[in-house]
């Protein structure tokens, strides 16, 4: 019954990271006889409910619920990068780009790397018009995935900002290949 985006790899085949955290702090809370890390899994779990809540209000066009919804999974759990993504993802939709990359950058502080989060804080600095920030943090997640072409495609975008006009070209042509090559 999850969202299909969140339970699911893009592959489809494969569950998501995120998933498998929340399951594995859901199982941790119900069945850990160390209460002392019980309670923390719990209040993890319930953080990445309510960050699911709010992106579930957020695509009925409920904002202000959302944002509501998304500051008390990131009070619940500051310390969770998936939950600063997600709100950082939510603040890019609103517009609110400054914000957006203070959660960002949280993200990237609490281990939100392995979900994607230097490709958000990428986006973000690029919207708030700070590029080399943005260069720097495409950068970052590239080393991470150095062939997720979503990433690529970013930093061409970004290079053409910065108008590098020939780093642009060379990583659109990297894309082509690439898919050229998948066929």
């Amino acid at each position: 019954l999850s969202e299909r985006s969140h339970a699911w790899a893009p592959d489809q085949l494969h569950a998501s990271d995120e998933i498998v955290r929340y399951n594995v702090l859901a199982m941790m809370e119900a069945y850990s006889e160390n209460r002392q890390q019980a309670p923390k899994s719990g209040l993890v779990a319930d953080a990445l409910t309510l960050m699911y809540k709010g992106e579930a209000l957020a695509k009925k066009g409920q904002i202000d619920e959302a944002g509501e919804a998304f500051k008390q999974a990131t009070d619940m759990a500051p310390a969770e990068g998936l939950i600063h993504m997600n709100h950082a993802t939510f603040l890019l939709r609103q517009k609110r780009y400054d914000e957006a990359v203070i959660a960002a950058e949280k993200a990237t502080a609490h281990g939100g790397d392995s979900y994607g989060a230097y490709a958000v804080l990428a986006t973000a600095y690029r919207t708030a018009g700070r590029l080399e920030d943005a260069y720097a943090a495409i950068d970052r997640a590239l080393e991470i995935a150095p062939t997720k072409r979503g990433n690529i495609h970013a930093k061409a975008v970004i290079c053409t900002r910065m108008r590098r006009f020939d780093e642009a070209l060379d990583l659109y042509e990297t894309i082509i290949r690439g898919v050229a090559g998948n066929d």
